[in-house]
């Protein structure tokens, strides 16, 4: 074993050399954030699903809760909605 301070034991000593190095590290990230080549990278854009069901009846049910024509729904609006019964 060393006589060397344990690193821990330095910043629990001196609580604000600690908190000069933790803004020291924002600060470097933050920079490296504005220095990064964001440019080229390609755009991000969401993705996008498409779910298309049959019926096994020769026509569609329609409900009297159905007041759209159309059995396609997003699927935010999707997973809001209670379960049909």
């Amino acid at each position: 074993m060393s006589n060397a301070p344990e690193i821990r034991n330095v910043f629990i000593r001196r609580p604000i050399f600690s908190g000069v190095i933790s803004i020291v590290i924002v600060l470097l990230g933050l920079f490296a954030l504005r220095t990064l080549p964001v440019n080229s990278y390609p755009a991000l854009t969401p993705p996008e699903i498409q779910v298309h069901r049959t019926s096994p009846r020769p026509w569609p049910r329609r409900s009297s809760s159905s007041s759209r024509g159309s059995t396609g729904c997003s699927i935010s609006s999707r997973r809001t909605r209670a379960p049909a019964s």
